[in-house]
């Protein structure tokens, strides 16, 4: 054998071993060799993104679909797909998103990844700190994502599309198409952070912090009723539809002035309005107990629901009606309209 061959075959060893390491950027990121412009633009697009430097920042948010490998997705329209399936559906969605594509129907409609209720699809904040008290359940540290995806998306400018390639250690789950959020789409998230755009919307705001300054009642007990107009999700049994921040805001404004009209059947808005459940006589009920050792049977512990749900319960007289905005760490599926009964 040639020194030549012999060198030959050294090389093809040394391959083959790193197609079986399946670390990033090696073989096993490339499985097919038939491939698509579509595909060779978005391998070139990942490694690219990997070879820059990180941004400096301390959290950054992102909005992302996880194209699964050997998942089940969350509909029908989402069967469990084969690496190169997988690989080429990525790369028809990044065309799509560079196209300039609605993201956040690009999620809706191709994610593997969980939906939180009540949150924008597929955005997650990530923190390299510690995280504070109530951030919310889509606020999470930068460990609690897979590696491949760390590196990716603090690599990314705001407003910038990039890809996470299908990675045996570091991103065993599947491809991820993701965004990095700009300052300003993540602040109107939340519609609070801007001023009102009816005085309808005003004077719900104004009475919701007013209540939140408010001492608690004197009880170890606070039975209440509520209509949650939810944000990014559907009501029960096709009653509402998806409301986005500012329409979920608006809705839960005009619930909140039908509630206070005199003579209002509250039971009757929580069955038509409500995008929490609605069953029983009276529906919407919780009763909730101060002491977590006194709940048992339907008594739930105030520390078990929304920060903003138990507070602002706490502090409504018997017979009042209060509003709780929505907030990402106390209050994330969105407004609560609620009525103290006991």
């Amino acid at each position: 054998m040639t020194a030549a061959w012999r060198l030959w075959l050294i090389v093809l060893t040394l391959l083959a071993a790193l197609a079986g390491c399946g670390g990033g950027n090696t073989l096993a990121n490339t499985v097919s060799r038939d491939t698509t412009p579509e595909i060779k633009a978005m391998r070139e697009l990942a490694t690219a993104l990997l070879l820059r430097d990180e941004q400096p920042d301390a959290e950054i948010t992102t909005q992302h679909v996880q194209v699964g490998v050997r998942l089940s997705g969350l509909g029908p329209d989402n069967p469990p797909l084969s690496r190169n399936e997988a690989e080429a559906k990525t790369a028809q969605l990044l065309v799509q998103a560079q196209g300039g594509a609605d993201f956040d129907q690009l999620v809706w409609r191709n994610s593997y990844d969980r939906l939180v209720p009540g949150q924008r699809p597929g955005m997650f904040t990530w923190v390299k700190a510690a995280l504070g008290e109530n951030r919310g359940p889509t606020v999470l540290q930068r460990d609690q994502m897979p590696e491949s995806y760390q590196r990716a998306a603090w690599r990314l400018k705001p407003g910038e599309i990039g890809v996470v390639e299908h990675d045996s250690r570091n991103s065993n789950e599947g491809f991820y198409l993701l965004r990095r959020l700009t300052d300003v789409e993540v602040k109107a998230d939340d519609p609070a952070n801007h001023g009102a755009p009816s005085p309808a919307i005003e004077a719900m705001r104004q009475t919701a912090r007013a209540l939140l300054t408010r001492p608690d009642e004197n009880a170890t007990r606070v039975t209440v009723q509520h209509i949650l107009i939810g944000r990014w999700m559907s009501a029960p049994s096709g009653k509402g539809g998806i409301l986005r921040p500012d329409e979920a805001e608006a809705a839960a404004s005009a619930v909140f002035a039908q509630a206070q009209q005199p003579g209002a059947d509250f039971s009757q808005l929580v069955r038509d309005l409500t995008y929490d459940s609605a069953t029983g006589e009276t529906p919407g009920v919780y009763t909730m107990v101060a002491n977590r050792a006194d709940a048992k049977g339907e008594l739930v512990p105030r520390d078990g629901m929304v920060k903003g749900f138990g507070d602002a319960a706490w502090k409504l007289k018997v017979g009042e009606i209060g509003v709780v905005l929505y907030s990402r760490g106390d209050s994330p599926f969105g407004y609560h309209i609620i009525k103290r009964l006991k």
